[in-house]
């Protein structure tokens, strides 16, 4: 009987994208054997039976990638960018005044809202933030008589609720899909797993007995395939405390 044992399986400290990605490259290379390769029914109905989970859990990934940004979404994104562009026009308008009071409150309204840049070519969540700034610092003590005096008193109320409308979808949206994706991640790994240990289980007594040679081949192919995760697994592990304090999020 030949001595063989499968390293240890980096499976369970994967992200979900790693997750797949692992469990992929194994099947694609045990595929990739000839026909002539690989003959054991058995061998062939355990892989084909991940390969479906596989399936199933990428469409699940690409719909969390995809959850956020919906036709409803957009449509009131696009609805607080005419809000925030009616704004910057609604103060363009005054910088040919001649009134002294006026100039100063276009300058200084000018400058608060500056470092914000272009906010609607922003990103969703940070659109969202940059607006909910804008809004506050409009309603401040120092801005509103500023506001009042130019006029902009609608339009500062017409940014702040189609902001609100927006915050309402885009929440609603993400909450129920991102606890259902989840939902639906989870139970899909769970069945890989069982899956994948009931393939090494098989693959590795059969080496051992050495039932037939594909057995050894499926067995190179699968443990050389973890210790590459493994290690790749490790390098992340020790760059993580070296990362922090830079600004850039750990996962």
């Amino acid at each position: 009987m030949k001595k063989v044992k499968f390293s240890v399986s980096p499976l369970y400290k994967l992200g979900n994208i790693d997750f797949y990605e692992f469990m992929q490259s194994q099947i694609d290379r045990i595929r990739d054997l000839s026909a002539t390769e690989l003959t054991d029914d058995q061998l062939k109905a355990i892989i084909a039976t991940i390969l479906g989970l596989m399936t199933n859990l990428n469409k699940v990934l690409v719909r969390m990638r995809k959850s956020a940004i919906t036709v409803e979404i957009t449509a009131h994104d696009q609805v607080r960018d005419n809000s925030m562009r009616a704004l910057d026009r609604s103060l363009k308008v005054h910088e040919l005044a001649t009134d002294e009071a006026i100039l100063r409150a276009v300058a200084e309204i000018e400058a608060m809202l500056k470092p914000y840049g272009k906010v609607p070519t922003q990103m969703l969540e940070k659109e969202t933030q940059s607006i909910d700034s804008i809004v506050e610092a409009l309603e401040s003590r120092r801005f509103a008589p500023m506001v009042a005096l130019l006029g902009l008193g609608s339009y500062v109320t017409r940014l702040k609720n189609d902001n609100n409308s927006f915050k309402a979808c885009y929440n609603e949206r993400t909450t129920t899909y991102i606890e259902k994706d989840t939902s639906d991640t989870r139970e899909l790994r769970n069945q890989i797993a069982d899956q994948y240990s009931l393939l090494c289980d098989y693959v590795e007594v059969n080496t051992r007995l050495e039932t037939k040679p594909e057995f050894a081949k499926v067995f190179t192919i699968i443990d050389t395939i973890r210790k590459q995760y493994t290690a790749q697994v490790g390098r992340s592990t020790e760059r993580k405390p070296k990362d922090k304090g830079k600004g850039e999020p750990n996962e």
